[in-house]
């Protein structure tokens, strides 16, 4: 029951995590580091990097959590 749980929470924090990731790295200015003509390319790596830094919260934060169970239920016993 407990693993459904935090599935869940990955979830809920991972997928609106892509589109705030992407628009946090928005304030950043890009184009200092862009090639004339290099949009498409740097377009796909925007949205990797965003994918990427999301799912690194999310697992965290599910970590945490996850150690946090373990550690409560092994002293329980």
């Amino acid at each position: 029951m407990v693993q459904t749980i935090i599935t869940i929470w990955f979830f809920v924090l991972f997928i609106p995590g892509i589109y705030l990731f992407y628009k946090l790295m928005q304030c950043f200015d890009w184009e200092k580091c862009l090639k004339k003509g290099q949009t498409a390319s740097f377009k796909i790596f925007y949205t990797l990097l965003s994918i990427i830094l999301s799912f690194l919260f999310a697992y965290a934060f599910t970590s945490v959590f996850e150690r946090i169970y373990e550690f409560i239920s092994n002293s329980v016993k």
